[in-house]
């Protein structure tokens, strides 16, 4: 997102039918950053040891959105597995649909949370990054099931439009393809913050989760990450399912209430921890 934009909120409008609701996603999410034409997948050029900006990986994220490679399988594996390496915690805060990036810089700049990562990550240079998402995702879980994200059935239209929606609007199924690559390990993948039971659905939560994954367009999207990664990464389609979900509802989220107000609430979760 950049910096100085105003944050995207829809909640102060009064929606009166279903119709209307299902246009807020449209109204209120831009586009990614456009893609810059020189940068090519493997990044040549840049200097040893550097992080990537934002605009690099946005950059290449676009590149492979826009199926730059054609349909060649191992070259699209081998760009997704360096793409996963380049990524870090500030990049990955600039990809997916515009209200979610003001949602996920929000909670990331949040003392509270970085005191969290840090008691959580002492020694390990890529834990803040793992643990933060997986952090985050919880979090969103966490205040969905506890109501505080909104009236339900208006989240759950908003995440159902956002996983119908087209690249601008949509999920980040590169990224999370990336991330999938990036961290192999299953203790990256398990909060350190988070108790378990704090990942428990309420039943009305719970049904938006198996409606949502159920969809044929979730699974054609979980395909879409999983297809070629699959073979060395067997819990591809559980993690690219958690994963196109958290980014659905913090969309969700960041419209229904506004990216301050979800903020806020996954703040909360995050302290009770």
């Amino acid at each position: 997102m950049l910096a100085g934009a105003p944050e995207t909120s829809c909640s102060r409008l009064h929606w009166t039918t279903s119709s209307c609701r299902m246009a807020l996603l449209g109204l209120c999410a831009l586009a990614l950053p456009f893609a810059v034409g020189s940068v090519t997948v493997s990044a040549p050029g840049r200097r040893h040891g550097a992080p990537p900006s934002s605009v690099t990986v946005g950059s290449l994220v676009q590149r492979l959105q826009r199926g730059a490679l054609g349909g060649n399988a191992s070259r699209h594996l081998e760009a997704i597995t360096g793409l996963g390496e380049q990524l870090t915690l500030d990049s990955w805060l600039s990809t997916g649909p515009e209200a979610l990036q003001a949602l996920k810089t929000k909670f990331f700049s949040k003392e509270e949370v970085k005191v969290k990562l840090h008691a959580a990550c002492p020694w390990d240079a890529d834990c803040p990054f793992s643990q933060g998402a997986t952090l985050f995702c919880g979090a969103l879980r966490s205040a969905a099931s506890d109501g505080k994200l909104g009236d339900m059935a208006l989240l759950e239209s908003m995440v159902d439009a956002t996983l119908m929606s087209t690249r601008f609007y949509g999920v980040d199924t590169v990224t999370q393809g990336a991330l999938i690559m990036k961290f192999d390990r299953e203790e990256q993948w398990a909060s350190r913050i988070l108790p378990a039971a704090s990942s428990a659905s309420s039943a009305a939560f719970e049904g938006l989760r198996q409606r949502a994954v159920k969809k044929p367009d979730f699974q054609e999207l979980v395909s879409g990450i999983c297809d070629e990664m699959q073979a060395v990464r067997p819990q591809c389609p559980s993690r690219a399912s958690e994963g196109l979900l958290c980014q659905a509802l913090g969309q969700a989220a960041a419209v229904s209430v506004g990216a301050q107000g979800a903020c806020s609430r996954l703040v909360e979760v995050v302290l009770a921890a």
